[in-house]
């Protein structure tokens, strides 16, 4: 159905060509504003209340402009006027919605309800996959951190299988680095220390010690490669100098040996100290030999003669006109064993220095190792003995002695002490009841105390009682629940 267009028509039976053509007149004005909704909207136009004829105006169907829809030619041209004064007085004219009007407002609310169902769907939609997007990325990440988690937990088992094969005995003076000081080097002793070390393949350095002729160790991290300096500390010294501090802390009443340890605690960081003194041996039998000598002259009237040049391993070392003897030697090392914790070895040529600094530098190697290996699984966990064990078969056989076995594990207890407990109570569960039968926590303690012992046979037999002590405590240790209380 075609548009059609809507033109004012006067409601009096007067005569219509009294009023103006408003297809011509109005249209020209009209068309500019109209053309773009005359699809759409249709137009009422009504005469004000206080228009001069007082006659309403009504809207009445028209033809669509341009084109005769029975002719399908075009319609009259519209003409313009060129004043306003040819135009007919119209006061009012107003556009007012039909039923096209309420069904393009129904049609606009169903497309704005369609709109907002849309644009909510979308919301949903897009949250649903903001929801999933940050649930993927959790998952990422979650799986991420259990891959580096894993990867971790990979490395330290790693680590902890490369650290307990390191520390193993052969693998361990692989790790480990000797530091000679080089006033050692000096001495006879150090070519044999360097030539041990090279043989055994192990590294060593050459460095400038606090301390004289000092070996210290470094134990070498076999994860980071780290050095940290161990600590033990091997002190190699002269016999002259040492038989010095002897005399000087013996005769003349200094410090000796004890301050200059504790000069070289400091100095090394408070290690632990070993001193190793050579050819202390070949000095006491020079002595006696020199002792014997003198007595032999004087005995005989000859007059000294001159001591013989030895060969170059055998020189007397001694040149002091003070003889130190070995109750001195033993006295001042004593007292620096007991004041500073010296420890000490002699030696008696320097092959056996090369071997003992060989065998320190393995030890403090093996040191971690062993340590690991001491320690118990529980604190609370005593340590396994085969010794005097007892075997029990599956008839029984072995209980009583097992029994007996266990009562001897308190002090001061024997074999007649824990025989005659075992007469009156065979088994722990039987004394464990006996104790559930008492009234009283005294009578449950006392209640092996007056048991019987009978020592020795024959003629000597004597008898005692067990005592209060000792029921006591087997009471206490079969019937507490504080793991923490002592027997004693």
């Amino acid at each position: 159905m075609a548009d059609v267009i809507h033109v004012l028509s006067s409601s009096d039976d007067d005569d219509i060509e009294s009023l103006p053509d408003l297809r011509t007149r109005l249209m020209p004005m009209l068309v500019p504003t109209l053309q773009k909704q005359l699809d759409t909207h249709t137009l009422r136009l009504s005469s004000n209340e206080d228009d001069t004829n007082d006659k309403d105006c009504k809207l009445v169907d028209v033809e669509p402009l341009g084109i005769n829809e029975k002719s399908k030619q075009p319609a009259v041209p519209v003409t313009s006027y060129d004043s306003e004064e040819e135009l007919p007085d119209i006061l009012d004219f107003t556009v007012t919605t039909s039923h096209s009007q309420i069904s393009a407002e129904e049609d606009i609310e169903m497309v704005e309800d369609t709109n907002f169902k849309y644009v909510a769907k979308r919301l949903l939609v897009e949250e649903v996959h903001k929801e999933k997007e940050t649930r993927r990325k959790q998952r990422e990440i979650e799986k991420q951190r259990k891959a580096i988690e894993k990867a971790e937990a990979k490395a330290r088992r790693e680590a902890e299988k490369k650290m307990k094969h390191a520390l193993k005995p052969g693998e361990c003076m692989k790790y480990v680095i000797v530091q000679l000081d080089r006033q050692l080097l000096e001495l006879a002793e150090g070519s044999q220390v360097i030539s041990h070390l090279q043989n055994a393949d192990l590294r060593y350095r050459v460095v400038d010690s606090p301390v004289a002729a000092t070996t210290t160790i470094l134990r070498v991290d076999p994860l980071t490669l780290q050095e940290t300096l161990a600590e033990e500390a091997v002190v190699v010294m002269a016999l002259n100098e040492f038989l010095d501090l002897v005399k000087h802390q013996v005769y003349e009443g200094g410090l000796g040996l004890c301050q200059r340890y504790c000069e070289w605690k400091q100095r090394l960081g408070n290690a632990n100290i070993t001193l190793v003194v050579c050819g202390i041996d070949a000095y006491f039998r020079n002595e006696k030999m020199g002792r014997q000598h003198d007595f032999r002259s004087a005995v005989l009237g000859e007059t000294a003669k001159p001591v013989r040049k030895k060969k170059p391993g055998k020189v007397l070392h001694c040149t002091s006109a003070v003889h130190v003897s070995r109750v001195d030697i033993e006295m001042v090392l004593v007292n620096a064993q007991l004041e500073c914790g010296l420890n000490h070895r002699f030696m008696s040529d320097s092959t056996k220095v090369a071997t003992f600094i060989l065998q320190f530098t393995k030890a403090v190697a093996e040191t971690p190792f062993k340590r690991e290996k001491g320690q118990p699984l529980f604190s609370w966990y005593a340590e396994g003995n085969r010794e005097a064990t007892v075997k029990v078969d599956r008839s029984g056989v072995g209980l009583l002695k097992l029994w007996h076995q266990q009562l001897r594990q308190f002090n001061n207890v024997g074999v007649e002490v824990a025989q005659a407990i075992a007469r009156e109570y065979p088994s722990p569960q039987a004394l464990v009841q006996a104790y559930r039968k008492c009234q009283t926590h005294r009578e449950a303690s006392l209640l092996l105390a007056d048991i019987s012992v009978r020592r020795q046979a024959g003629p000597l037999v004597s008898t005692r009682r067990v005592g209060p002590e000792l029921s006591k405590k087997i009471h206490v240790f079969f019937t507490t629940r504080d793991p923490e209380i002592t027997l004693g």
